[in-house]
């Protein structure tokens, strides 16, 4: 009777046992796949801010771009109007401002 109650015993533990083994590997089945998604999810995601850093990149180049070429007509205007400066106007212009071109002595 003793050995029928230890074997039972025994038996039990050894069920308990396989039972934890089980639950050891699912657990770890679980963490494993709970990585792979959380990868794939921090891959979307860097994905997704490279892919928004790029159009704001391009729309930064875009407008840069406008601004120079803005830049760039408008210095050609002003170079425009002080080519067609008449000679007496030019003087004019640097006869006033004579004073603070020249060394002060």
């Amino acid at each position: 009777m003793e050995k029928d109650i230890l074997s039972k015993v025994l038996k039990v533990e050894e069920d308990i046992q396989e039972k934890l083994e089980a639950e050891k590997k699912r657990a770890s089945e679980m963490v494993e796949e709970a990585r792979e998604e959380a990868s794939k999810r921090v891959f979307a995601e860097e994905a997704g801010l490279i892919d928004s850093f790029n159009v704001a990149l391009k729309d930064s180049r875009i407008l840069a771009e406008k601004k120079a070429l803005e830049i760039l007509q408008n210095a050609g205007l002003d170079a425009d109007k002080i080519n067609n400066l008449s000679d007496d106007t030019l003087i004019s212009i640097l006869s006033n401002n004579i004073s603070s071109i020249l060394p002060h002595e």
